[in-house]
């Protein structure tokens, strides 16, 4: 069966102008716990197709934040990634994110593993820590993610997500803590996401939930309602 997969991957790949080597994925073993469907999803790229709907849905998103946000010498501050591999390995995936070891996201029942270290990225925020330890203090990455959801109207095992994060100095801030830097940072996060849904959308109503994530303290989601021919 492992076999099975490697060939149905590699004929896609090379279609596509590229390779297993390409994405690091030269073989897979008893470890594993991918399925053919699962393998023939890699290296599409939709979101970097010209004119498809998730391309362009990212171009609008990174046009509004490399617009509205330059440096005093015009210089956009967020850097835009679109082609990380992948595979990443169990510590960027939970362990630099905090999940606790007993988090059911760990298992191998909602995350498809190459091996014991390796797997496919269950959410882009996988590569968060890696750009910031390359001294990125502003950035946006898109790709595609992989859980082991069962397939229905709303779920899908193969789904994109957008991830943007930006660091911020004290001394930038007018603060000398990280109580006093809280209630500034959430204020810019409400006015920079609030403008991005805006920007996207037009002028919908939006709420903030208040939520929890082990690599976000505090955490908010932004829920919007959005009117389509009057539904």
């Amino acid at each position: 069966l492992a076999c099975r997969r490697i060939d149905v991957v590699s004929k896609r790949l090379s279609l596509r102008g590229g390779g297993l080597a390409d994405i690091g994925l030269e073989k897979l073993g008893d470890e594993s716990n991918i399925v053919p469907a699962v393998v023939e999803k890699l290296g599409r790229n939709l979101h970097r197709q010209n004119d498809h709907p998730l391309h362009i849905i990212k171009s609008w998103i990174e046009s509004y934040f490399t617009s509205n946000f330059r440096d005093a010498s015009g210089t956009s501050l967020f850097k835009a990634f679109d082609e990380l591999n992948p595979i990443v390995t169990v510590q960027q995936c939970f362990d630099d994110l905090l999940t606790p070891i007993d988090h059911v996201s760990r298992s191998r029942n909602d995350t498809y593993y190459i091996d014991n270290k390796r797997l496919l990225r269950t959410h882009m925020t996988a590569h968060q820590t890696t750009l910031l330890r390359e001294g990125h203090p502003a950035f946006l990455y898109s790709g595609d993610v992989f859980r082991r959801d069962s397939v229905d109207s709303c779920h899908y095992f193969c789904f994109h997500q957008m991830d943007g994060v930006r660091v911020f100095d004290w001394k930038d801030l007018g603060v000398q803590n990280h109580e006093e830097a809280v209630p500034k940072i959430l204020d810019d996060l409400k006015n920079t996401l609030g403008g991005m849904v805006k920007a996207i959308f037009g002028d919908v109503h939006m709420r903030w939930v208040e939520s929890t994530f082990p690599f976000t303290e505090p955490s908010l989601e932004v829920v919007c309602k959005v009117f389509f021919f009057g539904n």
